[in-house]
């Protein structure tokens, strides 16, 4: 891992197109959520109103995290009548696709990600960020609080 990662929100075709494939790289071959295809890319279906902070090592992309504050979210869709579970709010966002590169792995890359979608949601006035996750993860969302 060189010393230079960069953190950035995603802007330009290759970024994106990095992302699609390392979805499918992550939630394909290594958390088997969908289903393999011969593009070996993944293009989530929220895709057009996610806002996506990436870590680059170099030009290769390493880390993500998407947000999207648009309903319904992939927990309405999980959770019948998900406002009775959450405290009051101006504006939620639902903080989705979290990837990290087994390299990378064990590292700050995580929170750096974070801190990135959060600083851009706050912007945008949100101020309760909820996640869609794994019962795999537990111990990890447990660390995170």
């Amino acid at each position: 891992m060189t010393a230079a990662l960069r953190f950035k929100l995603a802007d330009d075709g290759a970024e994106f197109e990095a992302i699609h494939r390392f979805n499918y790289r992550t939630f394909v071959e290594e958390i088997p959520q969908h289903p393999p295809n011969e593009a070996k890319r993944l293009v989530d279906r929220f895709h057009a109103e996610n806002t996506y902070a990436i870590c680059l090592d170099g030009v290769e992309l390493v880390g993500m995290i998407a947000g999207r504050c648009a309903r319904p979210f992939s927990l309405d869709q999980k959770l019948p009548d998900l406002d009775r579970h959450l405290p009051p709010h101006r504006q939620v966002v639902e903080v989705r696709l979290l990837a990290v590169d087994r390299r990378h792995r064990k590292r700050s890359v995580f929170a750096r990600l974070a801190g990135v979608l959060a600083n851009h949601f706050r912007a945008q006035g949100c101020d309760l960020a909820i996640i869609s996750g794994t019962v795999r993860e537990l111990a990890l969302y447990r660390h995170l609080g």
